[in-house]
């Protein structure tokens, strides 16, 4: 089984949810949370809640500067709040 083509390179693509058959990938890339398209990213940021991928997903993401779409059950938007986060943390010395 392989998934969409824009998934190429992600972790376990055959296991996550957004791969399997019948899943609306364009709700994985609807334009942002103020969008008309928000129950589309509602709806992709609810299957990847359920997905045993959810984890890697994000850190391929985050890892790899994905600019766009939801990875991980966050946004564009969201991962670069997670990325400034994860940064201040590095520099204050509080990660683990």
């Amino acid at each position: 089984m392989t998934g969409p083509v824009w998934l190429i390179g992600a972790p376990n693509v055959p296991l996550a949810a957004c791969a399997r058959s019948g899943t609306d990938l364009d709700a994985f890339f609807a334009a942002d949370s103020n969008s008309p398209n928000r129950k589309q990213i509602i709806q992709a940021k609810e299957i990847c809640a359920s997905c045993v991928e959810q984890e890697p997903c994000l850190t391929y993401a985050v890892e790899n500067n994905e600019e766009f779409g939801i990875w991980g059950g966050l946004t564009s938007a969201e991962r670069r709040a997670l990325q400034r986060r994860i940064n201040k943390e590095k520099q204050n010395g509080t990660t683990a």
